[in-house]
């Protein structure tokens, strides 16, 4: 379309131009991994800061705990070694891999 000698091109000649598509899908796939790469870090923060609360927790139950307890068989030392070292973990690992529910689908 041509209006007072300056020439316009329509939306649709704009969107067969190939080279404007590269760039549009260029800026989409730029801003897919910048905001999962933002909900990455708040759920590795987020698995960090719980593994550390949770094991502080089981540690100050630890030492509440009287060595009778665990001398009568009650709480042996691979048991709060597991507490504190595996669950822990796992609990950390879940939130990192959580953005992958909701991230596998819309990718």
């Amino acid at each position: 379309m041509k209006l007072l000698g300056i020439y316009f091109i329509s939306s649709k000649e704009f969107l067969e131009n190939a080279y404007v598509l590269a760039v549009l899908l260029f800026i989409a796939l730029l801003l897919q991994r910048t905001f999962l790469q933002a909900s990455y870090y708040v759920a590795i923060e987020t698995g960090i800061n719980l593994r550390g609360a949770i094991q502080t927790k089981i540690y100050n139950k630890i030492m509440r705990l009287c060595t009778s307890n665990m001398s009568m068989g009650e709480l042996t030392v691979a048991q709060i070694c597991n507490l504190v070292a595996i669950d822990t973990n796992q609990l950390m690992w879940f939130f990192f891999l959580c953005p992958n529910l909701w991230a596998m689908p819309v990718q």
